[in-house]
């Protein structure tokens, strides 16, 4: 579909986290796309200030970010913020968006909850009139393990998303999911930003500090195996920590006790090996900061849809190594070192043999970089990924 068929578009976003994180940044560069087309949209954002709120801002985008003001929401901050009352914004902004406009409405949920209300609203008589498309992006591992809400509740949606083939691949063993017809729509990313980048940050390279640095980005969910990174970390510095000067970085934070708790456990580990002067941790950190001190990613997350941080630092010009069982090898674009994650076999030796083979033979042109970053522009680029949404935003 192109800009002229999708003219009368109208596009409801919802948004219902106040940080930024993968989501969040794919909603900021599907917007940005639909600017660069004229296309029109709505985000509805039940907060009064937030991180989200304040970066949508800050890129300047033409599309309405309808959240609580003094208006419509008494409530200072987001923190304040009910559940309850937040749902009660969401439905009453998404039913005056349907009703100012006569042309073909399409609501994309991201998330979930979103996408619960969504659903719920359109089994109210009169809410949702038939015209309204509804699509459903599921960019997490949750598909795992369906709840009966969701079996319930997401059947009402048109068209369901997701965000590799590896995850339609594991939506399709569920029966109750056949009716769907299920598009793939990768994590679109902003590459104009990560030029941005590398304009203001020169890359970092081995030779000139002496050190090879590799890191670990995201959050300390248990389900991303920081724990793993930790293990092929001080497998890798026991093994060739003599031939080679290396340090290990994770870069992330806890969003929650749990995961507080994991961290605290894994720095234990580190700590009773003897290497925690080479494996460090430095909170979250932005790309800048990252790609000027960092020469590779581990990302030893198993079972994961996509994983945004493999394209978008392969693009930033890092050694990425993946474990290829779940989707982090398609988000890779032929460019990551896969890791087999084979039972009985430590992924810390795997992980040890690649990193050997990397160092002994890295280099790198210039062409080489221009080809990787032509190839993932053209898989995951705002514009590609936006003609895959817009191609879903039919019913079947």
């Amino acid at each position: 579909m192109d800009t002229q068929a999708s003219g009368n578009l109208f596009a409801i976003f919802i948004e219902t986290k106040s940080a930024v994180y993968g989501g969040q940044k794919q909603l900021l560069a599907r917007c940005k796309e639909f600017d660069k087309r004229g296309l029109d949209y709505a985000v509805i954002h039940p907060f009064r200030k937030s991180l989200f709120s304040d970066e949508y801002s800050e890129l300047e985008l033409k599309g309405g970010l309808i959240k609580k003001s003094a208006s419509n929401g008494r409530l200072a901050n987001s923190k304040a913020l009910s559940k309850i009352s937040r749902n009660v914004f969401i439905l009453r902004e998404l039913f005056q968006l349907i009703r100012q406009r006569r042309g073909r409405v399409v609501i994309h949920s991201d998330a979930f909850d979103s996408a619960y209300l969504v659903s719920i609203a359109s089994r109210v008589p009169g809410f949702i009139p038939d015209r309204v498309v509804k699509v459903f992006s599921v960019n997490s591992d949750r598909y795992r393990f369906f709840s009966r809400l969701d079996r319930a509740l997401l059947p009402a949606q048109d068209r369901l998303c997701t965000n590799s083939e590896f995850s339609r691949d594991q939506l399709r063993r569920h029966k109750w999911l056949s009716a769907f017809d299920i598009s793939v729509c990768y994590s679109a990313i902003d590459f104009d930003t990560l030029d941005a980048v590398l304009q203001r940050v020169p890359l970092y390279t081995a030779g000139r500090q002496g050190k090879v640095s590799i890191a670990y980005i995201g959050s300390f969910d248990r389900r991303k195996q920081l724990d793993q990174f930790a293990r092929c970390a001080i497998a890798a510095l026991r093994a060739i920590g003599s031939r080679f000067e290396l340090e290990f970085t994770v870069f992330g934070d806890a969003k929650d006790a749990d995961q507080a708790s994991f961290a605290e456990e894994i720095k234990r580990d580190i700590a009773s090996s003897g290497f925690g002067a080479q494996i460090t941790f430095a909170g979250y950190c932005v790309p800048e900061k990252v790609v000027s001190r960092v020469d590779a990613l581990l990302c030893p997350f198993r079972f994961e849809p996509f994983g945004r941080v493999v394209p978008e630092f392969l693009y930033l010009g890092l050694e990425v190594f993946v474990i290829r069982d779940g989707g982090l090898t398609e988000a890779g674009c032929g460019f990551a070192r896969g890791l087999d994650a084979l039972e009985g076999i430590p992924l810390e030796r795997e992980f040890v043999a690649a990193l050997s083979e990397w160092l002994v033979g890295r280099s790198r042109t210039k062409y080489e970089l221009a080809d990787r970053r032509k190839k993932l522009r053209a898989a995951f680029g705002s514009a590609a990924i936006v003609n895959r949404e817009l191609k879903s935003y039919v019913k079947s």
